[in-house]
């Protein structure tokens, strides 16, 4: 599945960048020839405009300089007749005729690039369009020809220009920006098979996370789902008995119904969190009292276990959150304590101001957490010995992480094999009452 999805995402990223590719080069090419025709169009008709005004354009020669009479000082000087035109002298590259109203040709540029023949069939051809400008191909060149009322007599005047050589600049330029959108496109299937890889590697993480959720969720409801149907089995065998004599049957099934109602409620709250709908109500309160009232109850529970519970809480400490939360937190930190710390143990929690911060420590003398454990024990259903389970269901920290990251908190562990564990937490306070909600 992967593979496949992972061959899907470089396709498109690389066919998304040839797509772009292919209409950069269209882009260029129209725009290329746009501003070619329209640079065309706007000099011929410049040129136009001087040759109906009797001016000779800059890029027309001259007329050529009569020869000198025979036997001439002249051409005695010179000794020998003038040179015929060198062929492989560039051509003229714009010229022009002037047509009578018939379209007859009856006068041209001093210099011409074509016979008369074909300066003839190049005008028949420009006669044929309807536009007074535009382009024709002729003999495998292109020409651009601009059409103007004459202004000395009735008729016409055309003027050419040969677009060969820009043409051929323009080739090779188009040809250089394919060759390279090649190589970009072969680049890019490197590329995108490389970005593919990094955001698949989320995505699977994401897969396996969830997959072993879900089969984690499925272990620990299974549990109370087996207590439940055997104590049902023994109720059923036994119809004859009273409810008081099945009574402990009926304390394992509603043992189990808490169990099973603290786990969903557990997978609720993590399911918000994940959907960003954080269930938090913040509220301005004391936070040295309110974990006080958490710490309450778990003295007496830890003193039936011979654990030493002591608090040491620096008051006045306003905090703004959500108080359920917060002591929820606490409840989870004490409860794994509890359980985690043997007989004649001691846990002790610690509030104290750091500047604008307060930091909760919540330490016990447990049998600790190997080294190897400790970046791990924040993860849903995560548990450092699943043999040992001491009634944990594995997510109680993992909430505690979310509580404490939603108040823009942080959550830390230090701990030491045989020697215990310390979870530092720290909040940031209100400091004055110009951070206090208006009310």
């Amino acid at each position: 599945m992967f593979r496949k999805l992972l061959i899907r995402l470089t396709l498109l990223n690389a066919g998304v960048i040839a797509v772009l590719f292919f209409f950069l080069i269209a882009g260029v090419y129209l725009f290329a020839q746009y501003d070619i025709n329209r640079h065309s169009k706007n000099f011929l008709s410049r040129v136009a405009a001087d040759v109906n005004a009797g001016r000779r354009p800059p890029m027309f020669p001259g007329p050529p300089p009569e020869p000198p009479p025979p036997g001439s000082p002249a051409e005695l000087q010179l000794g020998r007749p003038a040179p015929p035109p060198d062929d492989d002298l560039p051509r003229p590259v714009i010229f022009y005729a002037k047509l009578d109203p018939a379209g007859a040709i009856v006068a041209t540029s001093s210099t011409l690039p074509l016979s008369g023949a074909q300066l003839e069939t190049l005008v028949q051809l420009a006669g044929q369009k309807s536009e007074p400008s535009s382009q024709i191909t002729f003999q495998g060149a292109t020409y651009f020809y601009y059409s103007v009322e004459r202004q000395d007599a009735p008729g016409r005047l055309l003027v050419f220009q040969n677009f060969e050589r820009e043409r051929g600049v323009f080739r090779t330029v188009m040809t250089a920006l394919a060759v390279i959108g090649v190589f970009c496109f072969i680049a890019s299937l490197f590329g995108s098979l490389f970005l593919a890889r990094r955001a698949m590697k989320p995505i699977q993480q994401s897969w396996a996370q969830q997959r072993d959720f879900l089969a984690d969720a499925s272990h620990e409801l299974r549990t109370p789902l087996a207590v439940m149907q055997a104590s049902l089995d023994v109720i059923e065998s036994n119809p004859n008995e009273l409810v008081a004599e099945q009574t402990q049957w009926l304390s394992n099934i509603g043992e189990s119904v808490k169990s099973m109602a603290v786990l969903v409620e557990s997978l609720l709250f993590l399911a918000r969190i994940d959907s960003m709908q954080h269930p938090i109500d913040k509220k301005t309160f004391a936070l040295d009292l309110a974990i006080a009232n958490a710490t309450t109850p778990y003295i007496p529970l830890a003193a039936t276990k011979k654990i030493n519970l002591t608090t040491d809480l620096e008051p006045n400490l306003i905090f703004m959150g959500d108080e359920c939360r917060i002591k929820q937190v606490v409840g989870i930190l004490l409860d794994n304590a509890i359980r985690h710390t043997p007989a004649g143990g001691e846990i002790s929690v610690l509030l104290q101001r750091l500047n604008r911060i307060a930091q909760l420590t919540v330490t016990d003398t447990g049998e600790g957490i190997p080294i190897a454990h400790l970046q791990k024990i924040f993860d849903r259903f995560y548990q450092v010995d699943p043999s040992r389970n001491k009634g944990g269901t594995g997510l109680g920290l993992s909430i505690a992480k979310c509580i404490i990251e939603t108040h823009t908190g942080k959550i830390q562990t230090i701990s030491k094999v045989g020697a215990g564990t310390t979870f530092l937490i720290q909040l940031p306070l209100i400091t004055s009452h110009k951070e206090l909600p208006a009310s």
